[in-house]
């Protein structure tokens, strides 16, 4: 049976609901880090963790840092525990221009960033481009970890307190129209995940296209936010002037009882189910085939992953035929630096599948 692994993107930090849902199709599902051998901390949940450790998941740095690693993590802990000095700064000047749309003006290296850099030892007026774009990357591939870690904790804390606030006032009013509702009526506190979520496309991508050390034979990605997939294949439409083929739809297990129960379901399901697997991965690594497994797929997950148990999400598979796959990325979420298209030129043109998991 030939190994097969998938590349999430953006999302730099395992997720429960992608891991539970991929491990029955991919060998390994590979997260890229910004920095090399980071400990993800409390931001990595037992599952992932879990999972890591038995090589199913793997943390993957496509440009490391090196010898500046140390340095980098100072810059991090700075900007965690200076936040309205250097983060805000950075996300409203040094940032903004990263936001934009696919092709903007170039940025500027004498922001903020500049500042910060030079701050840690990091002459950026000495930088090559291509290195200033990496840090920038990475700053913001780390801010939104910390960004979304701290989302969960509010979204923790209000469901605690309408929790409370239900109970406390249950008794007082019955009816739709509860005057003492309080938190339903609070504005969300991630008004700004739109904008932080384009930073992250753009972040990562850079990433993975300037990569010292490229993921290997990566041919397959996967996304949660239908946004970017539809992204990507606009790009592809306007270069290429077709749609990306829609290669299939696979129902998948959405929650798990507990990781070892998961586990030995899914090697259950891979060994008994092995033709059935080994023919969609063949179809995978040959995409420009037409899969006729819709339905033995359907009644093998409801053998071995019983939808009241485990919940059902679906897997969206698009084939984008004969594509340069870093410049298509560069292309969909960050080419605005024309002075570093050489460093991706010649790679050769292949297939390559993008997946959109839903109902996570």
């Amino acid at each position: 049976m030939k190994n097969t692994s998938v590349v999430i993107f953006p999302d730099t930090v395992p997720a429960p609901q992608v891991l539970t849902s991929l491990v029955p199709v991919f060998d390994q599902v590979v997260y890229c880090q910004p920095v090399e051998n980071d400990d993800p901390g409390e931001s990595l949940n037992p599952l992932g963790a879990g999972m890591t450790e038995r090589q199913l998941c793997r943390l993957h740095a496509p440009a490391p840092l090196g010898e500046d690693r140390e340095r980098f993590l100072r810059l991090v802990k700075d900007l965690r525990q200076r936040p309205d000095d250097y983060a805000a700064q950075l996300s409203h000047v040094s940032l903004a221009g990263m936001s934009a749309g696919s092709r903007p003006a170039s940025e500027s290296r004498s922001t903020i960033l500049s500042s910060l850099l030079s701050g840690h030892g990091i002459d950026s007026t000495r930088q090559e481009l291509r290195e200033n774009l990496l840090w920038q990357a990475r700053l913001v591939l780390k801010l939104a970890e910390q960004h979304d870690l701290d989302r969960k904790r509010i979204e923790e804390d209000m469901e605690s307190i309408h929790q409370r606030e239900q109970n406390m006032f249950s008794g007082l009013s019955s009816g739709p129209d509860n005057l003492f509702s309080m938190t339903g009526r609070l504005s969300s506190p991630v008004a700004d995940a739109d904008r932080m979520q384009r930073l992250r496309l753009k972040a990562w991508t850079r990433l993975f296209a300037f990569a010292t050390n490229p993921v290997d034979e990566a041919g397959f990605f996967v996304a949660t936010d239908p946004d970017a997939v539809d992204r990507i294949a606009e790009e592809y439409e306007r270069s290429s002037g077709r749609a990306p083929d829609v290669f299939c739809t696979l129902p998948l297990p959405l929650r798990h009882p507990d990781l070892d129960r998961l586990l030995a379901q899914v090697k259950q399901f891979q060994e008994e189910e092995a033709a059935l697997v080994e023919n969609l991965r063949g179809l995978l690594n040959n995409p420009g085939q037409s899969p006729k497994l819709s339905q033995d797929w359907s009644a093998a997950m409801d053998r071995y992953f019983p939808r009241q148990e485990y919940g059902r999400c679906q897997l969206v598979l698009y084939v984008f035929p004969g594509v340069g796959l870093k410049q298509l990325f560069l292309d969909s979420f960050g080419h605005d630096e024309h002075e570093l298209e050489g460093d991706i030129g010649g790679e050769p043109l292949r297939d390559i599948v993008v997946g959109l998991l839903t109902g996570q």
